[in-house]
């Protein structure tokens, strides 16, 4: 999980690293390629790919998550994009509100498997219901156009481009309660990065 090139993605997984009580490399890498992608993935194309993310980190507590989420806001802040980081969206109207701001962020969420349970709960809201969904489909258009749908009162926004990024931190049994049958089929955690810290060595 160490950055073996030099360069500014190994500097930022160094300095977390060399900053972090209990280190952890997988959760230093994810935080890393958070950071560049929210500050380079408009600008990256491989054959029609951004260089948008999704990743979730799965660790159990107290295994030395807290410093690379707070250190994803830290560098951004640092770099003059404090507005490109959010936490949880309660709604697919806010999503878009917040694209429409900035059209790359990134969501950091901790105990993105309690999230994951609150969106996909066949008992919350449609507002709520219908963020994964677009969650896919903003990943997915990344080089094109996102087309909001028109909801009451006012006509869908169109975002270009949308760069948007997510990184999330879970344990394993939370994020196993949270998904379905339906997730896996549909695709949605298709897009996702897995990364998985070993709590004896953390590596």
């Amino acid at each position: 999980y160490i950055i073996p090139f030099p360069g500014v993605a190994r500097d930022i997984q160094k300095w977390i690293l060399d900053t972090s009580i209990r280190q952890q490399p997988a959760i230093a890498l994810a935080a890393t390629m958070a950071v560049m992608a929210t500050c380079a993935g408009r600008y990256v194309n491989a054959n029609g790919i951004k260089g948008n993310i999704m990743a979730v980190c799965i660790a159990d507590s107290s295994e030395g998550k807290d410093h690379p989420l707070k250190s994803v806001e830290r560098i951004l802040e640092s770099v003059g994009l404090a507005d490109s980081y959010y936490s949880r969206m309660a709604s697919g109207a806010a999503l878009v509100d917040a694209l429409d701001r900035s059209n790359s962020m990134i969501m950091v969420i901790d105990e993105i498997g309690h999230y994951f349970s609150g969106i996909n709960n066949k008992a919350s809201g449609a507002h709520s219901r219908e963020i994964m969904p677009m969650l896919t489909e903003m990943y997915t258009c990344a080089s094109g156009k996102y087309r909001e749908k028109t909801r009451k009162g006012m006509i869908g926004r169109v975002i270009s481009e949308p760069n948007l990024s997510l990184i999330g931190f879970s344990t394993e049994n939370q994020l196993l309660e949270a998904v379905s049958a339906n997730d896996l089929e549909d695709g949605s955690l298709g897009r996702f990065f897995f990364f998985f810290v070993d709590i004896v060595t953390g590596k």
